[in-house]
């Protein structure tokens, strides 16, 4: 699936966070806003039985849970920079992270679209691993053997192109060819009309850059930044 721009409501949601937790480098210990965020984004993707622990934010009785929280906005190039940092807990095993990070003219504008950028690219990733009994609507591709939740393509810019269903799914077919190792992994594309970057964990995957580089990518002319989570799962 594909996403140019993001729906009202996650505006709106954004909007809200941006104000409760204001321009600090770091949320306020008293007033922390993520656990009240993440449930009831949450409640409003379906699930019920919204727990908050010492370990997270979880629901309909998994042991899972997930964290957010704000890393640091600071000035630079002439504007903001926020980012976020969301984690994936699982009783054993290893935790996911991602880093969601947001460009504006001010601190707020720039956490509105870390957040934006949280809830397009990666909630609904780490949501149906964790939870996925809840209202899903990513492809869950095979990946020899594995689960694959392929999340949407999100490009960003100041005209960013929009990607045809087609293209994600090249994307998906290229991505799931790939031997993975062992154990949950996140699987992060960055592309930009310069440079392709693919991660897994944090270790980066150049095998594929050549083949996702000649994919025909809509508005390839203009500047603009193409971002894709997947994670896999054990089989």
């Amino acid at each position: 699936m594909f996403v140019s721009a993001p729906p009202t409501w996650k505006q709106r949601a954004a909007r809200f966070f941006s104000f409760l937790i204001g321009t600090h480098r770091r949320p306020p210990a008293k007033a922390d806003p993520y656990p009240v965020f993440l449930t009831d984004l949450l409640q409003r993707h379906g699930h019920s039985d919204i727990v908050q622990d010492a370990r997270g934010v979880g629901c309909d009785g998994s042991p899972n849970r997930l964290n957010l929280r704000l890393v640091t906005i600071d000035a630079g190039g002439g504007g903001f920079i926020a980012q976020v940092a969301a984690t994936l807990q699982f009783p054993t095993g290893p935790t996911l992270a991602d880093v969601a990070t947001g460009f504006g003219g001010s601190a707020e504008q720039a956490h509105e679209l870390a957040v934006n950028n949280y809830l397009l690219s990666t909630f609904h990733v780490f949501q149906q691993a964790a939870f996925p009994r809840g209202e899903t609507r990513q492809r869950v591709l095979d990946c020899h053997g594995r689960p694959l939740i392929q999340g949407d393509l999100i490009c960003i810019g100041d005209e960013p192109p929009r990607p045809d269903e087609a293209l994600s799914q090249q994307l998906g077919d290229l991505l799931r060819s790939y031997d993975y190792p062992k154990g949950p992994q996140i699987i992060k594309l960055v592309h930009s009309p310069k440079e392709t970057i693919l991660t897994v964990g944090s270790t980066e995957v150049k095998e594929l850059n050549e083949a996702i580089r000649a994919l025909l990518w809509p508005g390839h002319e203009r500047l603009f930044v193409a971002k894709q989570l997947l994670l896999l799962q054990d089989s």
